[in-house]
């Protein structure tokens, strides 16, 4: 059962709990932090690149 589904221009986020309460915005940008950084990882794990080249990357 969906409890609470979440839509923004870049992602739908549905939350399966039957105790589920209404989300915050604050427990919604750290869902989200959560998610992009899971992201991240994964793509650096297919990509091989260490966590040192992912921060010269982002500093250009």
């Amino acid at each position: 059962m969906i409890a609470t589904e979440i839509k923004t221009d870049e992602a739908t986020i549905r939350i399966h709990d039957e105790y589920c309460e209404c989300i915050s915005q604050d427990s919604m940008s750290h869902l989200s932090q959560i998610i992009t950084n899971s992201y991240k990882r994964r793509k650096m794990k297919e990509n091989d690149i260490s966590h040192e080249d992912l921060y010269k990357i982002q500093a250009q």
